[in-house]
């Protein structure tokens, strides 16, 4: 395992050094990641996760959950969750690497640049950067996902962690490309192109995933609640797949995103580990806008309404929406909002995981 990890902020086109990673097995003999501020991130004011992570305290942070394999909220978000994870067991195998002793700092190696929002990593492995520019037929794509799925997964593992190694969730997923003119898909990034993200069936499961999961975002609409451009495919020999533009992309800017899972620190494996009115606070925690709020709300409704019950924390998102080059000293509040990505209810009025206590309504103004 790497002793060091450097960890990069590149949203909205700039890039600086946010903090870094230490591990210090070597000198307590069990391993230990300790987390640090660089001096830009304090004099920025650029504060991700007040309640877990604030920039006053102690100069190393340690101690992080167990359930976020000892990383601070805001970087583990940038691990991938099954299906990455998945992948990249596989083709350590493949190389001769037991997976159970490859350690998170290693894992975020091989993201490096391929993490969802604004977060890189470095130092990175060289061939987890290089992505080929040869196009993939979508047919070709499902069915080598569908190897892997069973067990298999030869030459073209390297192939998938590049494309589809770093999404969160269970279910096979992929980056995906659409030309802005044509509407073309493509798996090769092309200069001006919009980002996308493809999902698969996961093993066992029926290609009327994707079209159920399809119908429940043109319902999102037709309730008048925002939600990305999606794509329907159905594919040959009973395949199907379905497509959504990315929220983290605004073509090759990145967007700072979070969970609400990372925001509160809660287990999200844990069923009922926050509920719809945690989902409501941290929305109001964040925005200090009682109209985003409503907009929350809205969401909540429509979850119960269509009984949508793939709703966990982290998959629910904090966006920092500001297009313009933040002025990190202006004390200008950074516009947040949630987006559910067609998700549904996790605990409706449970107990929550003890994240309640106050924190000031300005959580996320610059320069706080």
């Amino acid at each position: 395992m790497p002793e060091q990890v450097d960890i990069f902020y590149e949203g909205w086109g700039e890039k600086w050094l946010w903090g870094k990673l230490v591990s210090s097995s070597a000198l307590t003999g069990r391993p230990l990641i300790a987390f640090e501020y660089s001096e830009d991130a304090r004099r920025k004011g650029l504060e991700l996760s007040r309640l877990r992570l604030p920039l006053n305290g102690p100069r190393l942070r340690r101690d992080f959950p167990a359930h976020q394999l000892g990383l601070p909220g805001p970087v583990y978000d940038s691990l991938p969750d099954g299906w990455g994870m998945l992948l990249m067991d596989r083709l350590f195998k493949r190389r001769g690497l037991n997976a159970a002793r490859i350690g998170p700092l290693e894992r975020l190696t091989w993201v490096g640049n391929n993490a969802m929002g604004a977060m890189t990593f470095r130092p990175f492995q060289s061939d987890a950067e290089t992505l080929s520019k040869e196009d993939v037929p979508l047919e070709q794509l499902a069915s080598e996902v569908q190897e892997v799925l069973s067990g298999e997964g030869g030459e073209f593992l390297q192939k998938l962690l590049q494309m589809g190694g770093s999404p969160q969730g269970a279910r096979p997923k992929a980056l995906l490309y659409r030309d802005s003119v044509t509407s073309k898909f493509t798996t090769a990034p092309l200069p001006g192109s919009e980002s996308w993200l493809i999902k698969f069936p996961a093993r066992h499961e029926h290609a009327e995933v994707c079209a159920i999961e399809a119908v429940y975002a043109e319902c999102l609409r037709q309730c008048g609640i925002t939600t990305p451009d999606t794509a329907y495919f159905n594919l040959p020999d009973g395949q199907a797949a379905f497509a959504t533009r990315r929220f983290d992309r605004d073509q090759s800017v990145r967007i700072p995103m979070q969970s609400l899972a990372a925001f509160t620190g809660a287990n999200y494996q844990i069923p009922g580990a926050l509920d719809y009115r945690d989902f409501l606070r941290a929305t109001q925690i964040c925005t200090n806008d009682v109209r985003e709020k409503a907009k929350a709300f809205e969401r909540v409704v429509f979850n119960v309404a269509f009984n949508n019950r793939d709703d966990h924390p982290k998959k629910l998102c904090l966006f920092n929406v500001s297009r313009r080059k933040l002025d990190f000293g202006s004390g200008l509040r950074r516009d947040l909002v949630r987006r559910t990505r067609r998700v549904s209810p996790n605990g409706r009025a449970g107990r929550s995981a003890g994240y309640r206590k106050k924190a000031p309504a300005a959580a996320w103004r610059t320069g706080s």
